[in-house]
Order: structure tokens, then sequence, then C-alpha cells
């Protein structure tokens, strides 16, 4: 009100301006600059004691309060919804005894203070991504930092270019799309309905390559079935690669028919190796694709654990719209075919149109710019993109150290260069205020400390604490696959030997099965045996009593 009687008073503003600039009443405004006069000084007007039917419910600490609880809660991935901001406001003008009209049978504020706090704050509601506990804890400070610092040393050693780095990523598309576009409708209808192919459709699984540079390698599909059709790929763009599973996923056979198909079209050599980043899948840790590899001059890289939604280029702008060009095809496909399903035979074209409309360079540029691979920039990501961490009641600090914990020691994760799958003497120890995974037989690592944090204290603004998100230390915890170069001599080393006691565990299996066989047809032979020899001893009683004996004999 002092700013608008002082812009109006000094003849900055007119009556209407400024009762629109500062959302007051303009007869409001028009009574308090005909009381005080318009020749006064701004300190002799007379000013509302209570504003009335216009008080605001929080004092301006108060407002900044919520207003930092809400950006707290965001940055943990644990935002409100209206009606929960509702409740919370209810919750805590009550907590605080201040005379509010919030709904008290509902306990929850009203829409219009609701909105009216989002305009004043600037807040606005969106749309989330629904993002996993695995996700929120495993991006990290020292995940991210393992990535990049292996990145670095490979971009050093090797002086990749831009046209060299790669990504791959497996991805699905259903004959059922998953979204439908929005109609026109008449205004009267109660419910709209769209046509769709089936309840449930076949999910074919597509692995898609892009590079820094903006080029794109034709997509490799597997097709859920034990044998290839070559109507499958009908209409498929030029390039596109099938091959058939019976369970239609990415297996270690198919990801070397895979290579095969990425080097057909990057054309790796000793003069000009290529990088290749994916995800720490399982089928990508075998030892004849890293073999394959060495051969032919590819270097793997593998994500950390459940960070792809941060640190892979395809996953942060690639597969979105491609999911969405893939649902319009499919619905274009439904009205320009009235009466047909979208079927396997159709897929792959219907696929194909859809990556042909969002496969362009820019796009693949833009997506290795935002995860910091290409320009390197190992500073991307902020503190406010791992404050999410924060969620998990397992706070994880990062040690350096060459020697193995001894007893005294906090219990810790280890991480190395070899995959921790590999390695066979792993200890888990769980106690009531920590838990940890202790690799026991690598050398040198990186030490993560891990301890349960204890129950979130109240605070004492009457703000319910910060949320965080709960682990369970009932149960051993899966091992993790950390970044590394899965080309290296080491990695190599250690699948072989892993092959070799598998190969040798499998020999020894299959001999005691073999044993068991044996032993199992002597006893049957020994049984039989004896079954004969009574029946011969049944012979030789007399006539009368052989019948009776040789029923007994038999039963």
């Amino acid at each position: 009100m002092k700013k608008a009687i002082s812009e109006v008073v000094n003849n900055r503003s007119s009556v209407n301006a400024a009762a629109k600039k500062y959302d007051i009443p303009e007869p409001t405004l028009r009574r308090y600059l005909k009381k005080g006069g318009r020749t006064r000084e701004l300190e002799e007007h007379e000013f509302p004691v209570n504003a009335g039917r216009y008080k605001k419910t929080f004092s301006t600490g108060q407002i900044e309060e919520l207003k930092q609880y809400i950006v707290d809660i965001d940055r943990r991935a644990f935002r409100l919804t209206k009606s929960q901001f509702g409740r919370l406001c209810f919750d805590f003008a009550e907590s605080k005894g201040i005379t509010h009209k919030f709904n008290k049978e509902k306990r929850a504020a009203g829409r219009d203070f609701i909105e009216a706090f989002m305009k004043e704050s600037k807040l606005i509601l969106r749309k989330p991504d629904a993002t996993s506990v695995a996700r929120l804890m495993m991006f990290n400070k020292i995940n991210v930092g393992k990535f990049f610092d292996v990145l670095k040393d490979l971009r050093i050693a090797h002086s990749f270019q831009a046209a060299n780095i790669y990504n791959a990523d497996e991805t699905g598309f259903s004959a059922v799309p998953t979204r439908t576009p929005k109609v026109i409708s008449p205004i009267e209808n109660r419910r709209v309905i769209k046509l769709k192919s089936a309840e449930r459709g076949t999910t074919v699984t597509s692995v898609c390559t892009i590079s820094a540079a903006g080029n794109f390698v034709p997509p490799f599909f597997i097709f859920p079935r034990k044998r290839m059709n070559l109507s499958f790929m009908v209409g498929a763009p030029p390039g596109l690669e099938g091959v058939s599973h019976e369970s239609g996923w990415m297996t270690a056979e198919k990801f070397i028919n895979y290579l095969h198909h990425f080097a057909k079209f990057a054309h790796p050599r000793k003069d000009n190796p290529v990088l290749l980043i994916m995800d720490n899948h399982a089928s990508h840790v075998n030892l004849e694709a890293i073999q394959y590899c060495r051969d032919n001059f590819i270097f793997l890289l593998e994500l950390p654990a459940h960070t792809s939604h941060k640190l892979q280029p395809l996953d942060v702008a690639f597969y979105s719209p491609l999911k969405n060009a893939y649902n319009s095809c499919c619905d274009d496909f439904m009205v320009n075919n009235p009466g047909s399903t979208i079927s396997i035979r159709e897929l792959a074209s219907i696929a194909g149109k859809a990556y042909l409309h969002v496969a362009n360079a820019r796009t693949a540029i833009k997506a290795f710019e935002a995860t910091g691979i290409e320009p390197f920039n190992q500073a991307i990501f902020n503190e406010e993109d791992f404050a999410p961490a924060q969620t998990i009641d397992m706070p994880i600090e990062t040690v350096e150290s060459d020697t193995f914990p001894t007893s005294a020691d906090p219990q810790v994760i280890r991480s190395t260069d070899i995959p921790s799958e590999l390695v066979e003497n792993v200890t888990v120890s769980t106690s009531a205020d920590s838990q940890a995974i202790t690799s026991t037989d690598t050398p040198s690592e990186l030490v993560v400390t891990v301890s349960t944090s204890a129950e979130p204290q109240p605070t004492s603004s009457g703000l319910p604490p910060l949320p965080t998100a709960r682990t369970n230390t009932s149960r051993r915890p899966r091992k993790k696959l950390p970044s590394m170069h899965l080309t290296n001599t080491p990695v190599k080393e250690a699948l072989v030997e892993r092959k070799m006691e598998k190969d040798e565990k499998e020999e020894k299996r299959k001999q005691r099965l073999m044993n068991k066989d044996k032993k199992n047809q002597n006893t049957k032979k020994l049984k039989k045996v004896a079954q004969q020899k009574r029946k011969e001893q049944c012979v030789k009683y007399s006539p009368h009593l052989t019948i009776q004996i040789q029923l007994k004999c038999n039963t």
C-alpha cells in the first residue's frame, strides 16, 4: 500500500496502474488517497492496521520458512502435490497457534491460498519423472567422479575425437503404445476413447547408438522369436539389422552380434580407435565380447550402476522424443489402416519412421554436452544435482586408502576397476548402526564409509523433518558394478579366471552327477539280484506251499 501511494503521489503511476501492479483493489487505493490527500507526505497517510479480510495468515518470515522448506524438499526429490501442501500449511498454522480460516474438516488450506502462495513464491506445478531410490542413492559424487576420472584417463591415453565417442543403450518398442495423443471431441462428451491395437502388445528390444559428432548407427533390433523371419524387416530403414531370441532381450550372445553391427558403421582401426560408452548390464560383461573389442580397437567404458538417467546421452536427450514420435506414428498407422492391428511385422517399419524423424545431429551433440562427456566437463553437475542422494539414510563419504581395514576400521564398501561380481571373497556384516560390503582380495581401491543415520529429529519451526528413504538392513545388499574400462587387461584377466573357476565348478558338478547315477545303477542291480535269490529260495519249498510263499516273496 505504501509503495502504491508513493507512486501515485509522486506522479510515477496512475491509480489504476498502481492498483494492478501491487494487486490492491482500486477502490481501496482511491479511498486511502482521498483520506490522506495527494499532496501530503507519505508518512502522514493513514494505513490500515489489520488489513481486514485481506490480512495474511502467515507473516513474511513464516512464508519464507515455508518457501525454504518447499525448496529443500524439492531438492530431495520428495516434491509435494497441492493437496499435500495444503495439509502442510494447516498443520504449520496449528502448531504455531496462528488464527486461520483454513478448512478444519479437510484439515487443509484452500485453493485460493495455495495459488496465491505459489504465485508470490514463484512456484509452478510440473509433472515429475518417476525415479527409483537406487538411482537417487547411486548418483553421488563418488560414482560420478570415478566415471569422469576413468573417462579422462582414456581420452588422454588415446586422444579420442568427438566422432569416435559413441553411446549405445537398449530400449523397447511395444506394439501397444503407452501414451495416447490428445484428440478433438465435442464438449458434451463425458468420456473420450481412442482405439488402440490391443490390451497388451509384443515388445521388441532396440539398441540405438549415437556419436558425440552427431552421427547415428542404424538401430539393432532383437525380436522375441526363436527363428528370424524376413517379413519382420519389411519397410525398415536402410542399415537396420534384426536378430531373433526367444525372450527378445539382450544377451551375451546377441551383444556380440551387435558389436559386429556396430563395427560395420563405426570403422574402428588401430590408428582410429573408438570409445563405446554403455550401461553396466550383465550381458555386456563377458569374455567373448571383450576379446572381440580388444581385437577390433573398441574401448568399452561402463557407466556406474543406476546413473544412466543423468550420465547416458541417449537417456538424457534422445529416448524421450523418440518414444513420443513412435507413439504418434502408431496412432497414424491405426488411423490410416482402420480395422488393422500393429503386429511384430509392422513394428520395425513404424519404429524406423520415428527414428528417422528424431535422429538429427543437433540432438546427439546436445545430449553429449548435457552429460559433460563431450566437450569434457567434469564439473557439469553441481551440489543441487547430488542433493537427492541425501534422501537415503546412508550418508556416503569417500576415503582414499591403500590398506585393508582392520577390526577397528569402520565398515566400508570397496570398488575397483575389476567388477565386484568377479570377486569371490566378499563378507557382509550388519549391525544396528551400519552396514557394509567389504572386498578383501583387492590391493588398492576406493573406500566408501557407510553408516545408517538415526531417526530424523523434529524441527523447532513447526514444520515436519525433511524425509529420508529407508534402506533395508535386514538383507544382503546386491553387488553393484562400478564405472570401469572393460577392455583393459585386469578386467580381461579377472574374467578369464572367473570363467576357469566356473568351468571347474561345472566339471565337478557333472562328475558328481555321474557318480550319483553310477551309484543308483549299482543299487538297482543289487536289488534285482536280491529279489532273484528270494524267488529261487521260494521254489525249494514243498509244492502245496509254493503259491503262498511266492505271494509273500512278491509282496
